[in-house]
């Protein structure tokens, strides 16, 4: 039966390992209705993500809604047209807002009691009075709608606004044919034109804007990543300057992770729901994500932490298989552990429920809305611990590929209808990530925990607003704090123990004594049956045999594979001699528990 199990799991892993490392396609690819610069935006119409906002309507929905080209940083998509309706959509999260392209002019419905002002770079008017010529139109309300910039991308044009008090209409005058614009130029807060004074000032306030939102969205040509020890720092490159960046890189920094960022981020007014909004100066984001490279193996402290491991551990509980993977990753861990490891994934693998995912039509172990999420999130924790707990190198890990599809592009945040699964969800593959060798899942990790904490600042200032939060919860915090930087003080043992300098590979569990610059490595053999296990450190060691009927060592770079033979059945010793500036290695303690928190 275990057999049949993991050749189930090795297919799967197989299955994904064609598509690891994919385009992601983040909220392009699971939402009906995604949200770009403050707009909710639909097959007919486009509404203002605040509370009390009516959806602003197109004339009639859409023919279609047929996805041209899906990232997770921007889609087009074909409506269908007709008259005064949009062709197509382009929702790019590198731009200020949502751009709609028309063949025959635009209509737009509008919400309000009065009417509108709508005004452009020379004078404003009311109601029933064309704009001349212009480029782009500015409307502002006399109730708590946000003033909205209205830019035409091909082009110049002329607007009315027409109708009656609950029904106002904006309407081009004539046939426009091209891209426009909306832009909220101030966030979503409400921004009464209640009289002249108040509405020059939005005027002269908008003036040194416009430039920034009027600009040709630039493209993202690619990302380039480079890591050493303590941190992962991502360039992001576009084609040109102004890119809005995603708001997880200003909120991260607000919430307490002391992410780099370079240059210097221009920062927009307003509030918006995702977070703060920025644009890029020039052509290049660069992010320094502060991280401990966890090598692949497991960390060698000084001491004895064997445990006992918990029996039966259930494939569907969260907690205990997050507890495997930690337990498997232990210096002090015997091999009952790595095969308890090996069943519970395949026992998932084999019985969890399956639902199509929408663009590849594959089946994964989680729902369209998340359903699941943070379990799958769970065993790609496990999956990573069994690849690298007694290999060099990390094999494809098909679950965490998959719950990457989901990470948004704005907030960095795995996405799920349920923001406490999405947060754990979160917490559970940035850890899986930090177990991987590669540098892009290094930086996929970073930019998840990036996320989190801009997320729980996001939430405080929603709280502060007055906004009815419900408890929000933070997973594993004392180790992540640590891995992260985040916590310079008190360090977590447990992560430290997973980030040691020198890593061993094999089944045996380990204890150790050091005294001065040797360390005395034991282990307990339950017959005189040679074995075999391999340590790696970046600097060079001396390795003696104290009781061994005969030891066999062979060193290739930083790694050496040690073969033995007992003398008798039970412990077994070498010493290890370490260079004298090696400083003191972390202790040896016993693998942490799943600890969970309530933070609102």
């Amino acid at each position: 039966m275990r057999s049949m199990v993991r050749a189930f799991g090795a297919l799967f892993v197989l299955c994904w390992a064609v598509v690891s490392f994919s385009q992601s396609f983040g909220r392009f690819g699971y939402t009906q209705s995604p949200e770009i610069g403050g707009f909710r935006v639909d097959k007919e119409s486009i509404t203002i993500v605040a509370p009390g906002m009516e959806p602003m309507r197109f004339p009639g929905a859409a023919k279609t809604w047929r996805p041209q080209e899906t990232s997770a940083e921007r889609q087009l998509v074909q409506m269908g047209g007709g008259l005064r309706r949009p062709v197509k959509a382009r929702l790019d999260l590198a731009a200020p807002g949502p751009e709609f392209y028309f063949e025959s002019g635009m209509e737009l419905d509008l919400n309000g009691i009065g009417a509108p002002y709508i005004s452009w770079s020379d004078g404003t008017s009311g109601a029933n009075v064309p704009t001349p010529e212009c480029n782009w139109v500015l409307l502002t309300f006399r109730d708590q709608t946000p003033p909205i910039l209205v830019l035409m991308q091909s082009g110049t044009g002329t607007f009315t606004v027409k109708g009656k008090p609950g029904a106002w209409r904006l309407a081009t005058d004539g046939v426009y044919k091209g891209w426009i614009r909306f832009v909220l130029p101030f966030g979503t807060d409400p921004l009464p034109a209640a009289n002249a004074a108040t509405l020059g000032k939005v005027l002269r306030d908008l003036e040194p804007l416009l430039k920034t939102y009027q600009a040709p969205t630039p493209k993202l040509l690619k990302r380039v990543v480079e890591s050493d020890r303590v941190s992962v720092a991502v360039e992001w490159i576009y084609d040109g300057p102004g890119a809005v960046v995603p708001s997880a890189v200003l909120g991260a920094k607000k919430g307490g992770y002391g992410i780099g960022i370079s240059p210097k981020l221009t920062e927009l007014p307003g509030w918006f729901s995702e977070g703060p909004r920025a644009v890029l100066p020039g052509n290049v984001l660069r992010v320094r994500f502060p991280m401990r490279r966890i090598p692949s193996g497991r960390g060698l402290g000084i001491g004895d932490a064997r445990f006992e491991a918990a029996a039966n551990t259930s494939a569907f509980d969260i907690p205990g298989v997050v507890e495997l993977a930690l337990q498997n990753l232990s210096m002090s861990r015997d091999i009952s552990v790595s095969v308890s490891a090996e069943d519970v994934l395949a026992k998932y693998l084999q019985d969890a429920d399956y639902a199509t995912e929408p663009y590849t039509g594959g089946a994964l172990p989680f729902t369209k809305q998340g359903h699941g999420m943070d379990l799958a999130a769970a065993h790609a924790l496990l999956m990573q611990s069994i690849s690298v707990s007694v290999r060099s190198d990390s094999e494809a890990n098909g679950l965490l590929t998959s719950l990457l599809w989901r990470r948004d592009a704005q907030t960095w945040m795995l996405m799920a209808d349920d923001h406490n699964v999405a947060r754990r969800a979160t917490t559970l593959a940035s850890m899986a990530g930090l177990l991987c060798p590669e540098d892009d899942r290094r930086a996929e990790a970073g930019m998840l925990q990036a996320g989190l904490a801009a997320d729980q600042w996001l939430l405080d200032q929603r709280k502060k607003r007055g906004e009815v939060i419900g408890p929000m919860i933070d997973s594993l915090g004392a180790a992540r704090n640590t891995l992260f930087g985040i916590q310079k003080t008190a360090l977590d043992p447990a992560a430290l123990l997973l980030s040691s300098p020198i890593r061993v590979y094999g089944t045996e569990a380990f204890f150790t004594e050091r005294q001065g610059d040797q360390i005395t490595l034991r282990w307990e053999a339950g017959t005189t049956k040679a074995g075999q296990f391999s340590l790696a450190c970046s600097f060079p060691t001396k390795i003696v045999n104290v009781n061994l009927k005969s030891l066999e060592t062979r060193t290739l770079g930083g790694m050496t594979t040690l073969r033995y033979e007992p003398s008798k059945a039970g412990i077994c010793e070498i010493k290890i001699t370490v260079p004298k500036w090696v400083g003191d290695l972390p202790t040896a303690v016993q693998p942490p528990g799943f600890v969970e928190v309530k933070v609102q």
